[in-house]
């Protein structure tokens, strides 16, 4: 699992996103201060998801729940290089870096940008094979 996100000089952060791989060959992606009531997910077969949990679908009440779980599907663009391929990006605006408390040494913090900017982390799709070139680089999960 990979934990990020965006944090003041003062101290100030966002809430906080992580990336975690499953057994399958999928990743899924969340944020605590959005809860657990939605989920981005990427499946090796190209398939991608934004959707209610099926924690929270099971919640509503008989003729209130939408059709089905799924809000938003895709399929995975092709590779922008051989073996990468972009499934989305989170942003983070300067302006919304407000929360307070105890920053959690687990999480990847990166320096906000300055006001009227923001963070843009992209959630990119690995080959098995691949390979990091970069430190900076992170494979949580890849396809085949």
């Amino acid at each position: 699992m990979l934990r990020f996100g965006v944090r003041t000089q003062d101290r100030h952060c966002s809430g906080t996103w992580h990336v975690v791989a499953g057994n399958d060959s999928s990743s899924y992606v969340g944020c605590r201060r959005l809860g657990a009531d939605f989920k981005p997910s990427f499946h090796a077969t190209g398939q991608c998801n934004y959707s209610i949990t099926e924690e929270t679908y099971a919640t509503f009440e008989p003729g209130q729940a939408p059709p089905d779980r799924y809000i938003e599907q895709w399929q995975r663009p092709g590779e922008r290089q051989p073996g990468i391929a972009d499934v989305c990006s989170i942003i983070v605006p300067a302006a919304g870096v407000t929360g307070t408390g105890q920053l959690d040494e687990a999480v990847h913090w990166i320096l906000s940008a300055e006001l009227g900017r923001a963070i843009e982390f992209v959630i990119l799709a690995t080959h098995i094979e691949f390979v990091p070139v970069e430190p900076a680089q992170c494979v949580v999960g890849s396809y085949r």
